[in-house]
């Protein structure tokens, strides 16, 4: 939905200050960046039953395969022994370019030097993301298991770049005795994927924003461009270089911009950004001239 916007308003677009960032944010406790939704969260023994995506050594159960340790659900655990792999393959996705895995993994019982390896599929290709030693047969508490010490860690991937609508991931525990001495498991499982752009069309998008769209676009949508745009929408003006925005139509504060300017701005990431450097102040707005009345705007 766009804002509907009176004939009668002044012929000038008011923009707030945008500062730039590419730190992470915090979603629900957790930093997870913000273009990033959260797909689903299972912790109870239910999720781990009802969801086909969830398999041991490539064998889905019909009850839980796991156990309760400190109060945590552990999908595996001792049934996840010597060389054991827990597959979580979340299927069925939304259209995306990115996903993002965040659990606690669970070392059960004597990890004396063993290793847990977590490996991630994209498209036909399997590649390493986490292998690691574990030294945990010294912990000081039992949560579950026998005798022996078990620990949990939080963990969670980097940025994945991926936009099928399967996404797996291989726990894999490569341990040397039997699973009652040695096994991993998984809990508390978020999934996040970052979402197209609504106008891209059901091939996906390679990154944010409707000008990665890959293919077409959705119904309703149509290509101005690289962008895919409502139908019902033209293209008044693409201004990308510093050129762009020294034609008398864009201003910081009470200042408006003439081609025998300065550029008031910079390089970001490959982007050249008006306003960097001199738009700090809360009082100088940016403002951009529009030449004629319209009743919907979409930038």
């Amino acid at each position: 939905m766009f804002p509907k916007l009176s004939s009668k308003i002044p012929q000038f677009l008011l923009f707030s200050v945008l500062f730039l960032s590419v730190a992470a944010y915090v979603k629900d406790d957790k930093w997870i960046p913000e273009e990033f939704v959260e797909q689903f969260h299972h912790d109870e023994q239910s999720d781990f039953i009802q969801n086909q995506f969830y398999r041991i050594g490539g064998t889905r159960y019909s009850y839980f395969r796991g156990k309760t340790c400190n109060n945590h659900n552990v999908f595996g655990a001792q049934y996840a022994g010597r060389n054991a792999k827990i597959d979580v393959s979340p299927d069925n996705l939304n259209s995306h370019y990115a996903v993002i895995l965040q659990l606690l993994l669970w070392h059960v019982d004597s990890w004396d030097n063993e290793t847990l390896e977590i490996r991630f599929k994209n498209g036909s290709s399997w590649t390493s993301i986490h292998s690691a030693v574990s030294n945990f047969y010294n912990h000081p508490q039992n949560h579950c298991g026998t005798s022996w010490k078990d620990r949990s860690s939080p963990y969670i991937t980097s940025v994945l770049s991926h936009n099928t609508d399967t996404a797996s991931f291989e726990f894999i525990s490569h341990t040397d005795q039997y699973p009652g001495n040695e096994s991993a498991g998984v809990s508390d499982v978020r999934f996040y994927i970052a979402p197209c752009h609504v106008g891209c069309g059901n091939q996906g998008c390679q990154k944010s924003g409707n000008k990665h769209c890959i293919g077409g676009c959705a119904q309703g949508y149509k290509k101005i461009g690289p962008s895919c745009v409502p139908n019902d929408f033209v293209l008044h003006k693409s201004v990308q270089n510093s050129s762009d925005f020294l034609n008398g139509q864009w201003a910081i504060g009470n200042k408006t911009y003439q081609a025998q300017d300065s550029f008031p701005g910079g390089d970001c990431f490959g982007s050249t950004t008006f306003g960097q450097g001199s738009a700090t102040s809360l009082q100088k707005a940016i403002t951009a001239t529009l030449p004629t009345t319209h009743p919907h705007l979409k930038i």
